[in-house]
């Protein structure tokens, strides 16, 4: 169970990061910044603003979506073509704002949002799990069949799969590629809030969570296939069953360690990933 529970953990925290490289054909690194605002904003609003916490949390989806946008506006798009500036760029933007949130609540201030939506533990063999992480796994897998009924169902998912498979093609046939790329922009915050919204109470909140999130997504979306979501739930999968047996059979600190070999292997064996594709789906 323990599995299960960690690989949708890191299905969530990568699809966002995946669908953006699968559409833009672009590592957003300033994405990390996307993990760390769901708790922070939700704090400020809710203890600074003195706001209710569902409307803190409301309000805290609508600022990542204004990030986002900001984001694509101001720096994506300007040095899409100039991969040296974008990558320095995100990642300029990613530490100042790391900087700046561990200025006002460093890792002793003792964030914690304390949603739970259901309570109690269920008893799955040997093993307790709290509730809300039974709920995390179902709503995950509602979410994900849900995104994929979009993409193979919907016309504006049809169009961000003919852009992610060619813009030059899709622009051919009158797919206005940019504003398909503002709509993976947007789509992508919602996994990771998603996500964070249910773990919250279990999780370590600290200015720079977002390094070892961002290195595991990207560790899942390279494995995958780059920016392919098929793929991406495959290694979420891979790599949350490896983290979960070194954490449990042998030892925590090779965890990491273990990922990162099998990652190596695969690039050996697979130089595209699990699924080679072209397209987002």
């Amino acid at each position: 169970m323990n599995w299960i529970t960690i690989s949708t953990i890191y299905l969530l925290m990568s699809f966002g990061f995946s669908l953006v490289f699968g559409v833009l054909r672009i590592f957003h690194f300033g994405y990390t910044v996307t993990y760390t605002l769901v708790p922070y904003l939700t704090w400020i609003l809710w203890k600074e603003f003195k706001l209710n916490l569902a409307i803190s949390f409301i309000l805290m989806i609508f600022l990542e979506i204004l990030f986002a946008l900001a984001f694509y506006k101001g720096i994506i798009k300007p040095f899409f073509m100039e991969e040296g500036k974008l990558f320095t760029f995100s990642l300029l933007v990613w530490i100042a704002l790391e900087e700046l949130i561990n200025y006002r609540y460093p890792p002793t201030a003792g964030v914690n949002i304390p949603i739970i939506l259901i309570s109690g533990f269920m008893k799955i063999g040997s093993v307790e799990v709290h509730n809300q992480l039974l709920l995390l796994i179902v709503i995950c897998a509602a979410f994900v069949s849900a995104f994929i009924l979009f993409l193979l169902k919907t016309k504006t998912g049809l169009a961000l799969r003919a852009v992610s498979q060619s813009k030059e093609a899709a622009e051919i046939v009158g797919i206005d590629a940019e504003k398909y790329y503002v709509i993976a922009m947007i789509l992508s915050v919602f996994p990771p809030i998603l996500c964070f919204s249910l773990i919250l109470p279990f999780w370590e909140i600290n200015p720079y969570m977002g390094f070892s999130l961002l290195l595991t997504s990207l560790f899942i979306t390279i494995v995958g296939g780059l920016g392919n979501l098929k793929g991406t739930i495959l290694a979420s999968f891979m790599i949350g069953f490896i983290y979960s047996t070194m954490g449990i059979l042998v030892n925590p600190r090779f965890m990491f360690l273990a990922v990162l070999i099998v990652t190596i292997i695969i690039l050996i064996l697979r130089p595209r990933g699990l699924i080679s594709s072209e397209r987002v789906w």
